[in-house]
């Protein structure tokens, strides 16, 4: 055996196809909806994740109380609840007495029936908590279904997007001016309102999947779109935003252009984290696999004439998902014409299924 030349991987399309081929395979099979800087998948589909077990919360859950073993799901908010109660089980008998929990995006309607304001606290505008106040406090269903209406000020909030009035001594609603004094309170004393409207645009994407692509180059932001449109696709395993977020980074750190085109400890190099096993490095390997079968059969390469085989890109089938081999190394055998005839024997064995991607690593080495 010689020593390992190094050797750029001659079955990648960012490296082999002329001009810019690669570029309108991946144009061509990546859907519109997927072509965005910032990816939001609808509610209910893989990628949106896991929402919070609490009726009524939609938010997305980070977290498992229970442990991977079990599918209850929590946002962040209702699993500091959960420990702050005793982490009490089960765990389904203590969500039912819990209330979704709103954010500063979150306004509802005043409960008094006709209200057109929002809600202040005690589910009611400011106008009717006084009024509740100077009735002496009485029972709020009882106040609720006997109070009138308020008065609307006929100013629109200055909330983006909110449909509910100004209150008459403020530019928000009931809802978002409460939202804003507790901004000022807890975060920022000398805020105004248009930092606020800043501040809560900035944190939207924490209650729901999103998979941010901005600032990469073109082709590299097209093969991660192709892969999370396979995932999607896929409708079973996710990708976590955060990880998702984390890989991103490291790809716009090193000014990655491609995810092709690179030897395997090239990724070690970037992160060493990032090895079989490591989760983040799980999606680059995904994204790699989807990637060549996708050059494969746009561009007619060969998977198997490298020196350096990828095996999540041989077309052999999932059989051997659970094996840890990831790469099988020819380089090593000389003579050219005893690598050639190894490489023959390797992919017949694959292809019948006498031989799994371990065994045949072995042999290679």
């Amino acid at each position: 055996m010689n020593a390992r030349p190094a050797l750029r991987l001659a079955s990648d399309p960012a490296g082999d196809a002329a001009g810019g081929s690669w570029l309108e395979v991946l144009r061509s099979a990546v859907r519109p909806e997927f072509r965005v800087e910032v990816y939001r998948p609808p509610a209910g589909t893989a990628l949106a994740g896991a929402v919070c077990a609490i009726p009524g919360c939609d938010k997305l859950a980070h977290r498992r109380p229970l442990g991977p073993q079990e599918r209850v799901w929590l946002c962040g908010a209702h699993a500091r609840r959960w420990e702050q109660a005793g982490a009490p089980v089960p765990i389904d008998r203590w969500a039912r007495s819990q209330a979704p929990v709103f954010s500063f995006m979150d306004v509802r309607a005043c409960a008094v029936p006709g209200c057109s304001r929002s809600q202040d606290a005690n589910g009611m505008c400011g106008a009717h908590q006084r009024r509740c106040r100077s009735a002496g406090r009485p029972p709020l269903e009882r106040f609720h279904a006997r109070a009138e209406p308020a008065a609307p000020t006929g100013r629109p909030c200055a909330f983006p997007g909110c449909e509910f009035p100004a209150t008459p001594r403020s530019q928000l609603c009931d809802g978002h001016r409460v939202k804003f004094r507790r901004f000022r309170h807890y975060r920022r004393s000398e805020a105004t309102i248009p930092d606020f409207v800043a501040h809560v645009e900035a944190q939207r994407g924490n209650d729901t999947a999103r998979f941010d692509l901005s600032g990469l180059p073109e082709t590299l932001t097209m093969e991660l779109q192709f892969a999370l449109q396979c995932r999607h696709d896929e409708a079973g395993a996710t990708f976590t935003p955060g990880r998702w977020a984390g890989v991103v980074e490291v790809l716009r750190t090193h000014g990655v252009e491609s995810l092709l085109g690179h030897e395997p400890g090239f990724w070690r190099e970037l992160d060493p984290t990032w090895k079989p096993g490591n989760r983040r490095f799980g999606y680059i390997r995904y994204a790699l696999k989807v990637l060549r079968r996708l050059g494969a059969s746009g561009l007619g390469l060969d998977p198997w004439e490298p020196d350096l085989w990828d095996v999540r890109g041989l077309p052999i089938g999932d059989s051997y998902r659970h094996q840890r081999v990831s790469w099988i190394d020819w380089r090593g055998v000389e003579p050219a014409w005893l690598r050639a005839l190894a490489k023959r024997w390797a992919r017949q064995r694959l292809l019948t299924g006498s031989r799994s991607p371990a065994t045949i690593h072995s042999a290679a080495k």
